[in-house]
C-alpha cells in the first residue's frame, strides 16, 4: 500500500511537458531567433521597439511589439490544428544537407527562383515537389545562349532538352515518364557534373496550405516550402494583428 501511494505521489510530481505551439517567423530581438519554438506556458520578453512575427500550430499569424513580458495570448481565427506545422516551419530556418545542390552550392531563393513555384529549376537540384506530373517545365535563369541538355531516368529512359536563345523554359520530354521517388539526372551542355532530382507529386487530398507546407518539408522540398511560406505571409499580411502588453 505504501509503495502504491509513493508511486502515485511520484507520478503527480513529474513536471508536465508541453508541445511547442508557436514558431517565430521573424524577430528583431537578439534573444529570440527566427524559427525558434515556444509553448503556451513560456513567457515572451521584449524590450521597447522589439518586434516578433509568430505563427501557431493552426497557421494563425500575429505580431508582438515590445515592451512585452507575458505568455502568448491571441485570438485564434483558424481552429484546426496541425501538430507538425510548428516543427516544419522551424526546419525552414535552419540549413541542412537538403540545402546543398549536387554541384555543392548552397541553395538560395534569392534571384534563382522560377516564376512558377512548381517548375523544375536548373539552379536548384535535389528533392522537388510537383502539383502533378503533366506538362512539367524546366526553367533556366539565363537565356542569352542556346542550351542543350539530356535527362535520364534511373530506369534507363532518356530524353533531350533544348532551350533556344531567349527561352527560359523547356518542356519535359514526353518519352521520359516522371515517377515518385525515382532519381533523374539532368546533364546540361558544358556542365562538368549532372544535376540530380527526385520528384514528389502532391497528393490530391492535401488542400490546406498548412498541410502542404508540412508535406513539402517532409519530402525535403525546402527551398519550395520557403517560397510557399513567403507567399502565404505576403497574402495574409493585412490580416496579421499586433499584440501589446
Amino acid at each position: 500500500m505504501k509503495f502504491l501511494l509513493g508511486l502515485l505521489i511520484s507520478l503527480f510530481c513529474i513536471p508536465l511537458s508541453f508541445s511547442n505551439e508557436y514558431v517565430i517567423l521573424s524577430s528583431t530581438s537578439p534573444e529570440i531567433k527566427d524559427g525558434q519554438a515556444f509553448t503556451k506556458e513560456e513567457k515572451i520578453k521584449l524590450l521597447k521597439g522589439e518586434r516578433l512575427e509568430i505563427m501557431d500550430e493552426s497557421g494563425n499569424m500575429f505580431k508582438i511589439k515590445g515592451p512585452y513580458n507575458n505568455k502568448i495570448k491571441h485570438e485564434k481565427i483558424k481552429k484546426k490544428k496541425n501538430s507538425k506545422l510548428v516543427k516544419a516551419i522551424g526546419r525552414l530556418f535552419t540549413k541542412s544537407e537538403d540545402d546543398i545542390s549536387s554541384l555543392g552550392a548552397t541553395r538560395s531563393i534569392q534571384g534563382k527562383k522560377p516564376p512558377n513555384l512548381w517548375m523544375i529549376s536548373t539552379e536548384l537540384s535535389g528533392h522537388h515537389c510537383l502539383e502533378n506530373f503533366k506538362d512539367v517545365k524546366i526553367w533556366r535563369e539565363e537565356n542569352d545562349k542556346l542550351l542543350n541538355g539530356m535527362i535520364r531516368s534511373k530506369k534507363g529512359a532518356k530524353g533531350k532538352l533544348k532551350w533556344e536563345i531567349g527561352q527560359n523554359e523547356a518542356l519535359w520530354p514526353s518519352n521520359v515518364i516522371i515517377s515518385d521517388d525515382i532519381p533523374f539526372l539532368l546533364r546540361l551542355e558544358g556542365a562538368s557534373l549532372p544535376l540530380k532530382y527526385t520528384f514528389h507529386q502532391m497528393p490530391k487530398h492535401i488542400k490546406e496550405w498548412q498541410d502542404k507546407i508540412v508535406w513539402m518539408v517532409d519530402k525535403k522540398c525546402l527551398w519550395q516550402a520557403r517560397i510557399f511560406l513567403k507567399n502565404i505571409r505576403s497574402e495574409n499580411s493585412k490580416e496579421v494583428k499586433t499584440l501589446f502588453q
